[in-house]
């Protein structure tokens, strides 16, 4: 099983953190999307390997849970591997950042993907390069799947922000880049809780934003030091997550 994973060693740079010297939960996506990158590339899956189907990866779900947060210049080791797909629409990964001396978990995440043909936009169930069994580690980090979100009804909604997608916010599928939602996310929870760390962090990506679309953040509080924050366009929601805090501990 270990053969199958991939792991990285990196220290934690300044430009990642916070002002508190804390790893941001965009910066953990950031991780967790780079190290997806190269270990499906290294197991023939990756970028290259599909844009002859014209094929490309696409996150739908992600969530990580902190133990300990990772700090400024922490040497941490980054970890992945792919889990297939059951349904072949849904494919399942795991990710865990550790402190590189001591081998101790810091943040456990995972994620679920999907193929979208870049020409007309669809989903594709499945491609024979994603689902090979030499490719597969069953081992899970977090026992279940990142779920499905759903504001819970009645809880009031409060808007914090619009914004408008530039042209710096485009990654390479020509759509918003995952963690600048997460960036956002965090920028639209009230002052007051800047100084508190994230203990989870829950998304959904569910409608791509391009450049020029504006986005309207919304925020609910759900419970002390819980918040979901929803990004829509007009009518239609782009993103939502599940955001709970605790008092800084680093």
């Amino acid at each position: 099983m270990e053969s199958r994973k991939l792991a990285h060693k990196t220290v934690v740079p300044c430009y990642m953190t916070d002002r508190y010297n804390r790893l941001t939960p965009m910066s953990v996506m950031d991780f967790f999307q780079d190290v997806a990158g190269d270990h499906a590339n290294r197991f023939g899956f990756g970028h290259f390997d599909l844009i002859p189907d014209r094929l490309v990866w696409i996150i739908s779900r992600m969530g990580f849970v902190v133990l300990k947060t990772p700090i400024w210049q922490q040497e941490v080791e980054i970890e992945t591997w792919h889990k297939g797909s059951e349904d072949g629409l849904f494919y399942r990964r795991e990710f865990v950042i550790r402190d590189a001396a001591s081998g101790d978990d810091l943040v456990r995440g995972t994620s679920g993907w999907l193929l979208l043909n870049i020409d007309d936009r669809q989903l594709v169930r499945s491609s024979p390069l994603c689902n090979r069994p030499e490719t597969i580690c069953s081992e899970n980090v977090l026992e279940e799947p990142a779920p499905r979100l759903r504001i819970p009804r009645g809880v009031e909604a409060e808007l914090a922000f619009e914004i408008e997608v530039h042209s710096g916010d485009i990654d390479r599928n020509f759509h918003t880049n995952n963690a600048k939602y997460g960036k956002w996310a965090m920028e639209a929870l009230p002052k007051e809780e800047i100084g508190k760390e994230v203990g989870e962090f829950w998304i959904n990506f569910n409608h791509e934003t391009l450049e020029g679309d504006n986005l309207s953040l919304y925020r609910y509080k759900v419970a002390q030091d819980e918040y979901y924050v929803e990004g829509r366009i007009g009518d239609v929601q782009a993103f939502v997550t599940r955001i709970k805090l605790r008092e800084g501990i680093c």
